[in-house]
């Protein structure tokens, strides 16, 4: 991260070091982007506060998401990829103000911090720049169109099922270039943006609400300082807009609810009619190819509440499309057999998703696991009843499950927890934690122990104290993370992982005379288990589609000599069985594009 100053907006005042550093100034140092666009913003707040007799400077930072504008925004950090610096520079003091693109702020909100104010709302609309044509309908078949958002992407799709998608990334003025150079038939961005810029003469068409539903936040304002900032909050909350707010704050809550940034395709927006916020939403698989669209008012009061509820309604229907859209396994010339390595109640799930999508499971655990009773987890729940631990963190479900089991019988996670923050390392470990009444206050974008300390570090553990549930053969990766970051860590052995002595004599039989069609690893010590266990065996291996939950499992197949078939596009049992389907080459059918209406939940389609 780099920052450097720009001028003062009040010319006539020398650089300070701001309200908030040893200077005790009245300037406001104005956190900002270094893109034509931020600036355009952080000029407009900072108008405002000069109306109000504040003066200000704007400070540029630097952010990853500016330096890389190459890779996909998923692989860099989804979203937060354009506001971390910000944030990271507002808790060091060297800026009093953070101005955002609303639609850019993770959804889970850093202690030490807070959103102050939303400012007024431009269109928040998406809109197309073309020199092909001034709307989707008129873009010529097989057209190439550039966007980096995976939301607009599944909604391209839904409309222009021929369309090419073009991963774009760049500035606003870059992307135009290639849309009217003759590089890309069109660019899709959004209409906010052109306008601060001035450039409204530049957008071919705009996108109707109900085909292309915006980001939550599109179009919006975010300003966020430090809870412990002299000065600036009372000012800066003069900007607040409540109706706004109360909008955006209700897309956030919807995108909360769904538990994912950028990698998932999400769309919110609210606006106010009346006494009620009508939120309109849309919800897309990771494949881009199931697409759920609602509609619903909710009460004011309670808005937020209620686009959770939408918001796991819509995700809800969309896991069920999957699942309804994929033609079976067996379709592609009889029912191949799969091998499924996941332990515990996890892998019975698995092995049942595996025999809906047509195939035979296997299931072989490459793990034993077991919960741990003892009195050091009796102590930890002690302290955690009591309010003793101001975090509990989770690397997998196998903890949850395992402090879970060491509950006395009459009494629910909710009241052991009492008022910790909670911290998982997934969205397979979340929903553990969900389904057992409790709401995950950080979830990792990453999904292994350096994602996890990283999130938790950027939403505050200095001085806290850490409860970290973990099993014998978890390394201590996450707790020297924490503790170097500042927190205490407790670290207690709620399950004990082993590992069988030998395949089972039918599973080694099957493998020996090739009669498993794929085997589906959930981690790296697995893939190291399974060759283990085969011994001289394991070129058994090479003739099966081997399918890995993530990166780091495939990272440990290859360097095992061995080769990778797919790799989930999400760490889950959907992932696997998306990635099983790529692995044997299954085709499915075309999306059932039948019409809903508007005042709905679930469309299929636009209306």
């Amino acid at each position: 991260m780099t920052t450097h100053r720009n001028a003062l907006i009040n010319p006539a005042r020398q650089a300070s070091p701001g309200i908030g550093g040893s200077g005790a100034s009245a300037v406001v140092r104005i956190g900002t982007r270094g893109s034509a666009l931020a600036l355009a913003q952080a000029r407009l707040v900072a108008g405002l506060l000069a109306e109000r007799q504040v003066p200000a400077e704007l400070v540029v930072i630097r952010t990853q998401g500016d330096a890389d504008q190459t890779t996909p925004l998923a692989l860099i950090g989804g979203q937060g990829v354009f506001t971390s610096a910000l944030q990271d520079a507002l808790l060091r003091d060297e800026i009093d103000l953070a101005v955002h693109s609303a639609k850019d702020l993770p959804t889970t909100e850093h202690p030490d911090l807070e959103l102050v104010a939303f400012l007024s709302r431009q269109d928040p609309r998406d809109v197309l720049v073309s020199a092909s044509g001034p709307d989707l309908a008129s873009l010529p078949a097989g057209a190439r169109v550039g966007t980096s958002s995976r939301r607009r992407m599944a909604q391209l799709l839904a409309v222009r099922p021929d369309v090419e998608i073009v991963d774009l990334r760049g500035n606003i003025d870059t992307r135009i270039r290639r849309a009217t150079g003759g590089d890309l038939d069109a660019v899709v961005l959004a209409a906010a943006g052109l306008h601060r810029l001035g450039w409204h003469d530049r957008i071919t068409g705009y996108l109707p609400l109900d085909q292309f539903v915006p980001a939550p936040g599109q179009a919006a304002l975010a300003l966020e300082i430090r809870r412990t900032g002299p000065g600036i909050a009372s000012r800066a909350a003069e900007l607040d807009e409540p109706d706004v707010s109360a909008c955006v704050r209700a897309e956030r809550a919807f995108l909360r609810a769904i538990g994912s940034g950028c990698t998932t395709p999400v769309g919110a927006h609210a606006t106010v009619e009346g006494n009620a916020i009508r939120l309109r939403a849309m919800v897309a698989s990771p494949e881009l190819t199931d697409r759920r669209w609602g509609l619903m008012d909710l009460d004011r009061d309670g808005a937020e509440a209620g686009a959770a509820r939408m918001a796991r309604e819509l995700a809800g229907l969309v896991r069920a499309d999957r699942r309804a859209r994929r033609s079976t396994l067996g379709d592609a010339g009889g029912r191949p057999t799969v091998l499924v390595t996941r332990p515990g109640h996890a892998g019975q799930g698995l092995g049942r998703a595996v025999v809906e999508a047509g195939a035979v499971a296997i299931v072989e655990p490459m793990l034993l696991i077991e919960p741990v009773r003892s009195m050091p987890v009796d102590e930890a729940l002690r302290v955690a009843r009591s309010g003793g631990f101001d975090w509990v963190a989770f690397t997998s479900a196998n903890a949850v499950e395992g402090v879970i089991a060491s509950l006395p019988a009459v009494e629910e996670l909710p009241v052991a927890f009492a008022d910790a923050r909670l911290a998982v390392v997934g969205e397979a470990t979340a929903a553990g934690l969900r389904s057992a009444g409790l709401e995950p206050a950080v979830v990792a974008g990453r999904s292994d122990a350096q994602g996890l300390a990283a999130a938790m570090i950027r939403a505050g553990v200095a001085g806290d104290t850490v409860w970290l549930p973990s099993g014998n053969l978890n390394r201590s990766d996450l707790a020297d993370a924490l503790t170097s970051a500042g927190a205490s860590v407790t670290v207690t052995e709620v399950y004990h992982v082993d590992t069988p002595v030998a395949l089972s004599r039918d599973t080694h039989a099957a493998l020996l005379q090739g009669d498993i069609d794929a085997v589906l690893f959930a981690s790296p010590s697995a893939v190291r288990h399974m060759v283990d266990l085969l011994g001289p065996d394991r070129a058994t291996l090479d003739d099966t589609a081997i399918v890995a939950i993530g990166e780091m499992t495939a990272s440990e197949v290859r360097r095992l000599g061995l080769t990778v078939a797919a790799v989930a596009d999400t760490p889950s049992d959907d992932g696997l069985i998306d990635g099983l389907y790529r692995a044997l080459g299954a085709r499915t059918p075309p999306v059932d594009m039948s019409g809903a209406t508007s005042q709905s939940i679930g469309q299929e389609v636009t209306p």
